[in-house]
C-alpha cells in the first residue's frame, strides 16, 4: 500500500486496462477485414494480441477490491449502490448509442432506421458493453465468493483457482487446438478430453469468476519469492509470444483471443503481478498522471468506440496498417480522455463518467 492506504499498483493496472481496451477496438479491424495471409492481419495482430490484458487487468482490479476482507462489504450495499448504478450507467449510455448509431449515422448517410435494431441496441447495449452486463453477474455472487475467500483459506481459494482452470481454460485451448487440423492434425484426443472434463459439471468454476479470485490472491497474498515471480513472468511472455503465433497461424482469433483460454490468463495474470510489484514505488509525478488516467478509465471505455467509429467514417483506412492503427488509437485515447474531463465537471453529467 501507499499514500492513506491506497494501492497504487491497481490504480497503475487499471491505467494499463483501458490502455489496452482502446488499443483492442482499434487494432480489431485489421483481423475481421483481412485475411491472415495480409499485411493487415499480421500488424492488427501484434497489436491486438499485446493489448488482450484490458478486461483481465479490470476483472482482477475489482476482485482485489470487492473480495477485500477489510472492507464492509454488503449484500444491501452490493445491490442497492453497486449492481444499482452500473444497471443505470448501462442503460443511459446503451439509449445514447442507440440513437446516436440506430437513428442519427442511419439518417447522415442516407439508410434506412430500423426500430427493432434500436430496441435490441437499447436491451443489450452497444457491443463493448457487454462488460457492465458481466460485472453484474460477478457483483451478484460476490457474497458467496467472500464466504470463502480470505487469508485463512488460502488453501480453498488455491483449490477454486486449480479447479477453474482445469475446468475453463484448459478446455477453451484444447478446443482452439483441435480445430487447427493445420497445425496440429495428430491431436484427435483433446476433444475427447474436453468432452471428459464436461462429465464432471463443474459449472460454479467456469467463467469469469477465475479472474476476480486471483486478483484478490495477487494482491493480498502476493508471491514473496522472486523467482517464484520472474518464472510467473516469463511464462507470462511465453503465453504472449504463444497467442501471437497462434493466431497467425490459424487464423482463429475468436478463440485465441478469448479471456477464457489459458493462455491470456496467464499473461493477464503475469501483467497484473508485475504492475502490483512497480506500482507502490511510483514518483510523485507518474502517480498523479496514473491516477488522472486511472480515474478516468470508465469515462474513456464507454466513449471511445463511438468516437472511433466517427473517425473511421471520417479518415478511412488506405495503407501501413501500423501507421493508421498507432495514430487513430492516440487521437481517439485523447478525444475520449479530453470529453471525460469535460463531462466529469458537470454538475449532473459527471455521474455518467464514474463507475
Amino acid at each position: 500500500m501507499n499514500v492513506k492506504g491506497r494501492n497504487f499498483g491497481l490504480d497503475l493496472a487499471r491505467a494499463v486496462a483501458i490502455l489496452a481496451v482502446a488499443l483492442i477496438h482499434a487494432s480489431a479491424f485489421f483481423l475481421t477485414s483481412y485475411g491472415r495471409e495480409t499485411v493487415e492481419f499480421s500488424v492488427g495482430n501484434l497489436f491486438d494480441s499485446a493489448a488482450r490484458i484490458g478486461v483481465p487487468l479490470f476483472l482482477m482490479i475489482s476482485g482485489a477490491l470487492m473480495l477485500d476482507e477489510t472492507r464492509p462489504i454488503t449484500v444491501k450495499k452490493i445491490l442497492g449502490k453497486y449492481v444499482k448504478n452500473i444497471l443505470l450507467l448501462l442503460y443511459f449510455w446503451s439509449l445514447l448509442y442507440a440513437v446516436v448509431t440506430q437513428i442519427l449515422l442511419p439518417i447522415y448517410t442516407d439508410t434506412p432506421v430500423s426500430i427493432r435494431g434500436f430496441l435490441a441496441a437499447l436491451l443489450y447495449g452497444h457491443y463493448h458493453m457487454w462488460y457492465l452486463f458481466m460485472v453484474v453477474g460477478l457483483y451478484l455472487v460476490t457474497p458467496f465468493l467472500r464466504a470463502f475467500v480470505k487469508r485463512e483459506n488460502r488453501q480453498l481459494v488455491q483449490l477454486f483457482l486449480v479447479l477453474a482452470v482445469l475446468m475453463q481454460f484448459v478446455p477453451t485451448v484444447c478446443t482452439a487446438l483441435s480445430k487447427c487440423s493445420n497445425l496440429w492434425a495428430s491431436i484427435d484426443v483433446l476433444p475427447y478430453f474436453t468432452r471428459w472434463l464436461s462429465q464432471f459439471k463443474l459449472s460454479f468454476f467456469s467463467q469469469y469468476t477465475a479472474y476476480y479470485v486471483l486478483g484478490w490472491y495477487i494482491t493480498h497474498m502476493g508471491v514473496s519469492t522472486p523467482w517464484k515471480r520472474y518464472v510467473w513472468y516469463g511464462a507470462s511472455a511465453v503465453s504472449l509470444l504463444a497467442t501471437i503465433w497462434f493466431v497467425q497461424m490459424s487464423g482463429d482469433y475468436a478463440n485465441g483471443y478469448s479471456e477464457l483460454n489459458l493462455l491470456i490468463l496467464v499473461y493477464s495474470s503475469g501483467v497484473f503481478l508485475l504492475l502490483n510489484q512497480i506500482g507502490q514505488p511510483l514518483g510523485k509525478a507518474t502517480r498523479i498522471g496514473v491516477l488522472a488516467l486511472s480515474k478516468s478509465s470508465f469515462g474513456i471505455y464507454i466513449i471511445h468506440p463511438i468516437v472511433l467509429e466517427l473517425l473511421r467514417m471520417a479518415v478511412p483506412y488506405h495503407r501501413i496498417p501500423a501507421l493508421y492503427i498507432v495514430v487513430s488509437y492516440v487521437v481517439v485515447l485523447a478525444i475520449s480522455w479530453v470529453v471525460t474531463v469535460l463531462i466529469s465537471k458537470l454538475p449532473v453529467l459527471k455521474h455518467t463518467v464514474r463507475m
